[in-house]
């Protein structure tokens, strides 16, 4: 054989692994929560720190405490504006009946409740992926017109009144009424975003207003005895160049499962060097009425796309519900990973899909996977958001 062909033949062998979808092909055991697994297959892909950059369920906190005293790595906001703290609770508000604890903002009017991690870790990838559970309760009926909602974000500063917060990526949801200057979209007689992404304050908002999520359903895809999954995952790209990405999933399972609300590729999130770098529970509240409350739970917070979860259909982009896993080793080779199962929300005995995601977000076909005894019984009782 010719050296120039069998270089090409190599070449192309090469290419085509490097390349390849991650598969999963055992497994070390039954899945029981907290236990740790061994998922063996090919083409995982790297994963140079194994473990989340956080992974936050709250359970070893303690109830009563604030969330700053109770975790070092978050910082809340101290002074005469945002001097008001998220708490650990372990109420009934909880979302499955392996949690015990969650944090909440309290009942509140409108007020601004916050905490952060600064420098979590994304500067040195250039990538994010934030993954947690929400659960809003919306107060009385008849809102104020002008009402906001501000929630979760990723930024490059914690000030929320300064230019220099920018770029930012966050769930925020916002509405206003129909008026002759309003720049976005009206749907019916208000407008509505699940999500902002600016590069800049100055027309740097990656998403059109003519292109915000034309979505009907808020507040009402938050309302219900449910708890909402958001999971947002970015690539920062580089400095003046549209070579970034940004995609987010909502999931909402009791109602129809998954939905990839956003996705945008070809943009440009970076005007100078500043990367984001900060994870902010921006919890503003407000809506005119009175009552309202906001629980999170499970942070999951990373600087790679690689990860592993488990779902409720063989192909991942079909599930209903996904719960992330934390792994604790995954080999050079990308042929093996170590990982603290999750079990969340799923009940035992009944069948589900293990899925590797590599570091591009390219998810393994899902493999069959069951949880031991023991387990999710029910899901856990929770109250009507619209009382």
């Amino acid at each position: 054989m010719k050296p120039i062909l069998l270089s090409f033949i190599i070449f192309m062998f090469l290419l085509e692994a490097a390349f390849a979808d991650p598969v999963v092909s055992s497994l070390s055991d039954n899945l029981t929560h907290n236990s740790l697994i061994t998922i063996t297959g090919s083409d995982f892909g790297e994963k140079t720190t194994a473990a989340p950059l956080h992974f936050d369920n709250f359970e070893n906190c303690t109830a009563g405490q604030t969330l700053g005293d109770s975790l070092a790595h978050w910082t809340e906001r101290d002074g005469p504006t945002y001097d008001q703290e998220l708490d650990i609770t372990d109420n009934s508000i909880q979302r499955h009946n392996l949690s015990v604890k969650c944090i909440t903002t309290g009942s509140l009017d409108i007020a601004s409740k916050e905490a952060w991690i600064n420098n979590v870790g994304f500067a040195s990838t250039g990538k994010c992926y934030l993954n947690y559970w929400i659960r809003i309760k919306w107060g009385e009926k008849g809102m104020n017109p002008y009402w906001q909602i501000k929630g979760v974000e990723m930024a490059v500063s914690t000030n929320p009144n300064a230019s220099d917060v920018f770029p930012m990526i966050g769930l925020l949801h916002w509405t206003y009424p129909n008026s002759s200057n309003q720049a976005f979209p009206a749907i019916g007689t208000k407008t509505y975003s699940y999500y902002q992404t600016y590069r800049n304050p100055s027309g740097g908002d990656i998403l059109a207003h003519s292109n915000y999520c034309d979505v009907s359903q808020i507040p009402g895809d938050f309302i219900g005895p449910i708890w909402v999954n958001v999971s947002i995952a970015v690539d920062q790209g580089s400095i003046g160049a549209t070579d970034a990405k940004a995609y987010y999933w909502l999931q909402k399972p009791s109602e129809g499962g998954i939905i990839k609300n956003f996705s945008k590729t070809g943009i440009n999130l970076r005007d100078d060097a500043d990367y984001i770098h900060n994870v902010h529970i921006h919890d503003y509240v407000g809506t005119g009425a009175t009552g309202q409350q906001l629980w999170y739970d499970d942070f999951y917070i990373d600087n790679s796309w690689a990860r592993v979860e488990i779902g409720d259909n063989a192909s991942y982009d079909s599930c209903s519900l996904r719960e992330i896993q934390i792994p604790t080793a995954w080999s050079s080779g990308g042929t093996s990973i170590t990982a603290t199962v999750n079990q969340g929300s799923f009940p035992t005995g009944e069948a589900y899909y293990l899925f590797v995601v590599d570091a591009k977000g390219v998810a393994s076909a899902g493999y069959p996977v069951s949880f031991a005894a023991g387990g999710v019984e029910k899901p856990s009782t929770v109250l009507d958001f619209r009382q």
